[in-house]
């Protein structure tokens, strides 16, 4: 490192000559030299960085002329370095490419002086080169289609590359052996999602952090009406006031030109496909809306009247209040309004007259306009997608299918057996057989003492979503029917086989990760029956895998604690929530779920409560919380409210335990709606002051309460918010 300085200006010489009036005498004034000092550099800079690692350098100088006002600036930097001259901060982040030394010259001037710093900065190769991400991730996603990219990553170590994604949204599903994340966005996943993907080689993980926006699939119109510009099939038209509707340009450049109609007298308008050359009627099928936009520009010389649609086509007509639309609303003086309304529930198979009006009779002077007017068939147009073929779970390790793992042996201790076998049904083909001594084990390791290479497996990425599954058939019976699944690695995990094998018969077995411990570096799988009296056994393994997905799990939620002061409202993401167990809804049972909500009108809530209920399940299928603040059930909370939003209608049940499970039962509402949000109030005022309910811990929700001589015929998913407990 060296330090110079450059001098810009010169010292500056003065003299003075006095002279006393009358006289010759003369005095010498002493010359004065004015020196500027040059800047000092006080900082010393790192000499070193490693390539992927962050460079801070901080220039500090000083100038014992305190007038002087420094500046500071880089001459010589190499690509990757950033000088900020306001704070003397030298900093950036070299890449591995940029490995070897760089020169750097700094310079700090009081506007006379430079005080230059050079010095050599050397770029070192890190001990591990990080993964690197090359593809470019997918930002959007439409609803009904399948979205799908693949994340793509290099390492220039060539090392082995795990890929993970966290906090996916429902409708996705990534694959960490292929890297591909997928799926097929339904209406309720409109909006945003936040995406992290990782990539780790052992040592350093990179992530891609990207946001995907699903937007709502574009809707066809089954048939357009009007919109813009006049249809010669479906004119407009006016009854009875013999006025000529027009097409005029509207003041909003949103919709443009629209059709302007004005009643005088008693008439009714509208658009006449009758009245058309060629025109034909509609048929307006189930799931049938009609749709339009309309502006009432001179309000009716009565005032305020009723506004109408009429329908007539096949000798049918309906007429309804414009007010029973999906919008609810009246016409609005100079107010664009739009009006859905579904014609399939107005009794017409199809249409070929469309009216909209002032009621006959008070409507002489009003001025109106039209627009968008459109038949759609959303059942139609956009059919919900085909349920996609369940992917097949990965896997991430197979330590036996017709071969083994080249990493892995098969073993048995104290005289039991294990060797290769075909077995007589084709679909197994080869398989390992064991046969057990007494007081013996066996299964697969790769352990070197028991032959295999002494590369563990760590599975913990997964531990949370995968499962250990194998098919197992016995061929000789032990005395006992206890059979056993261990584990070893960082820990060792005993499990028995939640169903006895069967002589001569392949059962496949399936264990969640989660329930066999720290998986981090896994070198034994063991299976066999009891050891105390195992002698005689002999039983076959093949398939025996560890998956990444098919973890099943009817538990969710977090750690939070429910007060009936402040109800249950499912704000917020699984973390956020109270922990639920799903019961008596299939085997397993699905957990509760916590969804964007499908429908926000009525109910606002951001985030709402979603059960799967299975045509398995029994009328009994709900979803517990414990973690419920213990209180007495007393006048101020006895009166529950719950908001559900169902595709059926049947009673909805809410039970109240105390901490040894009491109860006095559960108490129902019926839902009056379908697929609309909907208020229920459920009264529990009779049982206060029973004993149960004195100390209450957990509330039981029950949202498909079928009476018990009756089933349910089919899958359904229902939805629920908003729980709280008054008077």
């Amino acid at each position: 490192m060296k330090t110079q300085f450059r001098t810009l200006a010169l010292a500056t010489s003065i003299a003075v000559a006095i002279s006393g009036c009358g006289s010759d005498d003369k005095t010498e004034i002493p010359e004065v030299v004015v020196v500027n000092s040059a800047p000092v550099i006080s900082s010393t800079p790192l000499l070193t960085v490693t390539a992927n690692d962050t460079y801070n350098y901080m220039v500090t100088a000083t100038d014992v002329d305190s007038a002087d006002v420094l500046t500071m600036s880089a001459k010589t930097l190499p690509a990757w370095l950033m000088f900020d001259a306001s704070t003397g901060m030298l900093s950036g982040t070299p890449a591995v490419e940029n490995v070897g030394s760089s020169q750097v010259t700094l310079v700090v001037s009081d506007g006379a002086i430079d005080t230059i710093q050079t010095f050599t900065l050397v770029v070192t190769a890190p001990a591990n080169n990080l993964p690197v991400v090359t593809s470019i991730a997918m930002t959007t996603a439409t609803v009904s289609t399948v979205y799908t990219y693949t994340l793509i990553a290099t390492d220039a170590d060539s090392d082995t590359l795990t890929m993970s994604a966290s906090a996916l949204p429902d409708w996705l599903m990534f694959d960490p052996s292929s890297g591909v994340l997928s799926g097929t966005p339904a209406a309720a996943d409109v909006g945003s999602s936040e995406i992290t993907l990782t990539v780790d080689d052992g040592s350093d993980a990179v992530t891609q952090t990207f946001t995907i926006a699903v937007e709502s699939a574009p809707r066809v119109p089954k048939l357009v009406v009007y919109e813009d510009a006049a249809n010669p099939l479906w004119p407009a038209w006016d009854c009875c006031g013999g006025t000529t509707p027009a097409v005029i340009a509207d003041g909003d450049a949103d919709y443009g030109n629209v059709t302007e109609f004005t009643i005088v007298g008693d008439t009714v308008v509208g658009f006449n496909a009758r009245d058309a050359v060629d025109g034909v009627a509609f048929t307006t099928p189930a799931g049938t809306m009609l749709e339009f936009d309309l502006k009432v520009n001179t309000m009716p010389t009565a005032g305020d009247t009723d506004w109408k649609l009429k329908l007539e086509g096949g000798g049918v007509a309906a007429e309804v209040n414009l007010e029973t639309s999906k919008e609810g609303l009246a016409p609005v003086l100079d107010t664009w309004m739009h009006y859905t309304f579904d014609v399939s529930g107005l009794g017409l198979a199809e249409v070929n007259l469309i009216m909209m009006f002032p009621a006959w009779g008070t409507g002489d002077g009003a001025v109106f306009s039209i627009d968008n007017v459109e038949f759609y068939n959303d059942a139609a147009t956009t059919p919900e997608p085909e349920p996609e073929p369940a992917p097949a779970p990965s896997s991430a390790l197979t330590i036996f299918a017709d071969q083994l793992d080249s990493n892995w042996s098969q073993w048995g201790d104290n005289g039991a057996s294990a060797e290769l076998v075909t077995d007589g049904d084709a679909a197994y083909g080869a398989a390992v057989e064991f046969g057990t001594a007494g007081q013996t084990v066996a299964g697969f390791s790769n352990r070197e003492d028991l032959g295999g290479t002494g590369v563990t497996f760590d599975a913990s990425s997964y531990a949370a979503t995968g499962t250990l599954e194998f098919d197992l058939k016995m061929t000789a019976e032990p005395a006992t029917t206890i059979w056993k699944l261990k584990v070893e690695g960082t820990e060792a995990v005993e499990l028995d086989l939640p169903t006895v094998p069967v002589l001569d018969t392949w059962i496949h077995y399936s264990f969640n990760l989660s329930t066999l411990g720290n998986l981090s570096a896994l070198n034994n799988v063991m299976v066999f029956p009891n050891w105390a009296d195992n002698a005689g056994a002999v039983y076959r393994i093949d398939n025996l895998k560890l998956l990444t997905t098919g973890n099943v799990s009817s538990n969710s939620g977090g750690d939070a604690i429910i007060n009936v002061a402040t109800g249950i409202d499912f704000e917020g993401d699984e973390s956020q929530q109270a922990s639920w167990v799903a019961f008596e809804n299939g085997d397993p049972s699905p957990a509760l779920e916590f969804v964007t909500n499908p429908n926000s009108v009525g109910n606002t809530s951001a985030t709402v409560a979603k059960l799967s209920l299975m045509a398995s399940g029994s009328m009994w299928g709900g979803a517990i919380v414990d973690s419920v603040t213990p209180f007495a059930l007393s006048a101020s909370n006895a009166v529950v409210k719950i908001w559900v939003y169902k595709d059926r209608i049947s009673p909805v049940g809410v039970k109240f335990e105390n901490v040894t499970q009491g109860s006095h039962g559960v108490r129902t509402a019926t839902n009056t709606l379908i697929n609309q949000w909907e208020e229920l109030t459920i009264d529990f005022t009779a049982d206060i002051g029973l004993p149960e309910n004195g100390a209450i811990t957990a509330i039981a929700v029950f949202p498909d309460n079928f009476p018990e001589t009756e089933s349910r015929e089919s899958d359904a998913t229902v939805y629920f918010d908003n729980i709280t407990f008054g008077n």
